[in-house]
């Protein structure tokens, strides 16, 4: 999810969850098998959120030149009790992720009302 701020910043939303059963379906990236990975040793269902700036450096070839420099991390954990809800790993991952970010208070607002108007 890319999201521009009020101050003219663009930010990408990266959500990863670890799988049901920790196995890694073939295919899938390293972060997912990382997480996955990790779920396994703790035997708890996790997700990630990545808060990245976007920086453009476009040129005549036609490629975006798409760069992303990561802000902030944020991993939610799935107590063994509860039942996994992905909208509930994705609030929490990303409520952590902002806070690592360092993003100002009014950058934070932004992301979270895209977040709350894209989800809910």
């Amino acid at each position: 999810m890319t999201v521009q701020t009020d101050l003219g910043r663009t930010l990408h939303l990266h959500f990863v969850h670890s799988s049901h059963n920790f196995q890694t379906r073939p295919g899938a990236g390293a972060q997912r098998a990382g997480l996955d990975i990790d779920s396994a040793r703790i035997g708890r269902r996790l997700t990630l959120c990545e808060v990245s700036e976007v920086s453009f450096s476009g040129d005549s070839t036609g490629d975006s030149g798409e760069t992303y420099n990561v802000l902030g991390q944020g991993v939610a954990v799935c107590h063994p009790n509860d039942t996994f809800k992905k909208p509930v790993g994705r609030k929490l991952s990303l409520a952590a992720a902002l806070k690592a970010s360092g993003l100002n208070y009014a950058e934070r607002e932004s992301v979270w009302k895209s977040y709350l108007a894209t989800f809910g």
